[in-house]
Parts: C-alpha cells; sequence; structure tokens
C-alpha cells in the first residue's frame, strides 16, 4: 500500500523584486504575501519588455500592439474592459464587462456633442502615453478609468509581467534559480534576503529577476487494491505545518536542483532528519509535491527539468 504524503501550490503571486521595496512596499506586503504564502521561488528570465510606441487603440476597447519576449517579438491585443472588469466590485455592480463599459462611456463627458458609439468615443478619447511609457510599464489615458473615478484620474500603469498573466500574453522562459520557505513571515524573509546581491550581480543586463510567493496545501493519500480495484482516499495529513513547508521545500529543491541552492540538491531526502521524524514514524512511504501554476507565469523549470511548464515531484521513502 502507497501512503503518500502530499503537498500542492494552492495560490502564488510574482513580483519584481523591487516591488518589495519603497512605494511599491504597501501594495505587496499584504497578508498573503506575509502570512499565507510560506514557500518563495525567485526566477529568472530574459526580460520582457513592452515596445510602446507600437500600441493603438483598436476596436472594442482593446489596445494592440507588440512585446518582446525572449527576443521575439508579438502582437498582442489588451482587452481593457476585461481589464476594469476584474475588479471585484465591478463584478458586484454589473452582469458582464459590456455592461460596465456602456455605462460609463455612457456618461463620458468627452468628444460631448459628437453622435458616437460608446467604443468609438472611447478609441477617440484613449491614448498612450509615450513620454510616462517604457519598457516595463505601458502608460494608458484611460477614457473608462477617467469615468470610473468621476474625472478625477484616468492615468493606468499596465506592468509586463502581471500583464502576461492576466492577459494570457506569451510568456518567457522561467528558470528556478532558488527556492526558500519562511514560518513566519515570508515578504520579510525575502524582503533582508542575503542572496540579493549576488544574484542581482550575476544578471545580465537584458535578464529581470521575478519573485514568487506560494501558499501550500496539502493532505494524505491512501493507495490500495481490491478485488482488482485500485482504491484511493484522503484525508488530513496530520503533519505541523513546519513539517509541511519545510519537508515540500526540500523535495523541490531536490527535484530542481536550482543555481543557488546549497542544501538538499542532491542528498535523498529520505535521509532526512524531519523526513524520519514527521513521515516515516507515521508510516508515509512516498512524497509527492505538485507545481501545477495558471498562466504563462507558471510555467516554470530548470536545465536539469529540462521542461518548462506543470511538474510533479515524487520521492520514495526508504
Amino acid at each position: 500500500m502507497r501512503h503518500t504524503f502530499h503537498t500542492y501550490i494552492k495560490k502564488y503571486q510574482a513580483v519584481r523584486p523591487e516591488r518589495l521595496y519603497g512605494d511599491f512596499r504597501d501594495y505587496t506586503e499584504t497578508a498573503f504575501t506575509t502570512d499565507d504564502a510560506s514557500l518563495y521561488f525567485v526566477v529568472k528570465c530574459m526580460a520582457a519588455e513592452w515596445l510602446p510606441h507600437t500600441f493603438v487603440v483598436s476596436d472594442d476597447y482593446r489596445l494592440s500592439g507588440l512585446i518582446r519576449v525572449d527576443q521575439k517579438e508579438h502582437e498582442v491585443f489588451l482587452d481593457m474592459a476585461a481589464f476594469w472588469f476584474a475588479m471585484p466590485k465591478m463584478q458586484e455592480l454589473f452582469q458582464t464587462k459590456s455592461a460596465m463599459a456602456d455605462y460609463f462611456m455612457t456618461r463620458s463627458k468627452a468628444l460631448a456633442g459628437q453622435s458616437l458609439q460608446n467604443e468609438q468615443k472611447y478609441r477617440q478619447a484613449t491614448y498612450i502615453s509615450l513620454e510616462a511609457s517604457d519598457s516595463e510599464k505601458l502608460v494608458v489615458e484611460c477614457e473608462l478609468w477617467r469615468n470610473m473615478n468621476k474625472d478625477r484620474q484616468s492615468l493606468t500603469e499596465i506592468y509586463v509581467y502581471q500583464a502576461i498573466n492576466f492577459f494570457d500574453l506569451p510568456g518567457p522562459k522561467l528558470n528556478v534559480i532558488y527556492i526558500g520557505s519562511s514560518i513566519t513571515n515570508t515578504f520579510k524573509r525575502l524582503y533582508k534576503h542575503e542572496k540579493w546581491g549576488r544574484m542581482q550581480a550575476e544578471k545580465k543586463r537584458n535578464e529581470d529577476i521575478l519573485v514568487y510567493f506560494a501558499e501550500l496545501e496539502g493532505d494524505a493519500i491512501q493507495h490500495e487494491s481490491a478485488n482488482g480495484l485500485s482504491l484511493l482516499a484522503r484525508n488530513e495529513h496530520g503533519v505541523s505545518n513546519e513539517d509541511e513547508t519545510l519537508i515540500t521545500e526540500m523535495a523541490l529543491i531536490n527535484y530542481f536542483k536550482p543555481q543557488y541552492n546549497w542544501l538538499h540538491k542532491d542528498r535523498d531526502i529520505s535521509y532526512s532528519e524531519r523526513v524520519e521524524r514527521a513521515l516515516k514514524k507515521a508510516d508515509f512511504n512516498e512524497v509527492t509535491v505538485e507545481l501545477i501554476l495558471e498562466g504563462p507565469l507558471g510555467a516554470l523549470g530548470t536545465p536539469h527539468t529540462g521542461t518548462y511548464g506543470s511538474h510533479t515531484a515524487i520521492h520514495k521513502i526508504a
């Protein structure tokens, strides 16, 4: 009978390291990054870049232009109605993104007196601010946002990596270079991480580093066979949060073998004192960790794995 200690990533958030500091800190230091997330990954990729001068406002509340990913240019479309409709408050007030867009554009003061449909009015009143935009962020004078704010604010900053996941754009090849954990406060652990200096120093000019905060969930799976049938039962694993986190961390390090990790890369995790105490004595004979993350930014890998996407790390416990 197989008795599996099973964990998986329930939720994740990816940010650039700069967003841990300065004015961005208030947006990044949340209950999720401090309390819920207990694992983190540091990932390196070729820098993804907006090409702001290529963007125009097209039909159906969309922006169209080019993004450069892994040295290739791709034409993309950014649905701004969907962008704003993703806000929980908008979904409380409107049944569809079209109903939301029509409501706010009907109230627009732009091009007053002209007989224009709402989409036409949006297309003529919205534009890309080339002066404020750069390769990392696309800055849009968005007429929808202006009307939502009752003319107080129209500038909308769309950051390239968040846009890749939200709009399902082509994503870069994402190499995991470090895996770590924190039992108490993951944000604080990363904020003062001792390896930032070396990672940044060894990063090439055309590369970016991303930080992933990850929340874990786990259970115990029993695999049995009876009368030729395979039976599976899931139960609480009964392992502490600390053991769950640290065993998952060592299992993923051993599987991915990230560049900047040293412990657990080449040693069978069966010989860990923590596995011996927390799992062997509870009759677990297997550790399985699933890394199945949604969106283009979820396709992680390393040269060791040779694949970039979903992963299942399986370790037999001797």
